[in-house]
């Protein structure tokens, strides 16, 4: 059962639909299965003991480029006879581009928030170049099934994890909450407006600034993952209601 929409009547509704069918598709909506795995493998699987092994040498990448691996061949699984070229080159070049990074990061430690926008920058057009070149197009109907799907899909990885790292690096000395329950809250805040309840989730909001307040937080990071990552997660819910009809 995933959600469906209705380009009618511009409805979100929940109904039966084939994961076959969302998976075998061509052109943008295999970049967004990339974009995805790439997502997922980067922000949401890879764990501290990765990061601190690939802070050792070009051989501690083989642990998180393994999980990069196993994501994009499954995103690319359905039409693999076809892909696996693009998998293999996608595979290839996060390596070579996180060997780089951690060798720059080592360097020029005082720009490492530049450096991680151009690392997600460069791999994100390994993706584009790897899509144009087995599809040759990135055109799609916006609002057909597997175009919604992945958009929502997206829009979680994005808020839930991609934005709880972002905190993290541009504040690379504060204290922040533990990463999951970050996670889970920033989840809680997307997902409400989707359902309707925006009411619900400012009251939530307002109540963790309080309850912030009270105790006399002392520490940024805790701020900011509430000021800010759960007001972010708030609005792109109601932005992604609004679109959806």
């Amino acid at each position: 059962m995933l959600w469906h929409y209705n380009s009618g009547d511009h409805s979100l509704t929940w109904r039966s639909y084939s994961l076959v069918r969302l998976l075998v598709i061509p052109g943008v909506h295999r970049l967004q299965a990339l974009l995805l795995a790439h997502l997922l493998s980067d922000f949401a699987f890879q764990a501290d003991w990765m990061v601190r092994a690939k802070q050792r040498g070009p051989s501690g990448v083989a642990p998180h480029i393994t999980v990069v691996a196993g994501l994009t061949l499954l995103a690319v699984a359905p039409a693999l006879g076809q892909w696996w070229p693009a998998a293999l080159f996608v595979v290839l070049t996060h390596a070579v581009i996180d060997i780089g990074k951690v060798t720059l990061d080592r360097r020029f430690s005082h720009y490492r928030l530049l450096l991680f926008y151009l690392d997600q920058g460069l791999h994100v057009l390994v993706l584009v170049g790897a899509t144009l070149l087995v599809a040759g197009h990135l055109a799609a109907d916006p609002w057909n099934a597997p175009s919604v799907f992945w958009r929502v899909a997206l829009d979680y990885s994005l808020v839930t994890f991609v934005l709880g790292i972002l905190l993290r690096v541009s504040l690379p000395q504060q204290q922040f909450k533990n990463r999951w329950l970050g996670a889970l809250e920033r989840a809680l805040f997307l997902t409400l407006p989707l359902l309707g309840l925006v009411a619900l989730a400012l009251g939530l909001l307002m109540a963790g600034v309080l309850w912030l307040a009270a105790r006399r937080e002392q520490r940024v990071g805790i701020w900011a993952e509430t000021l800010v990552g759960d007001l972010i997660a708030l609005l792109v819910g109601i932005l992604l209601r609004a679109q959806l009809g």
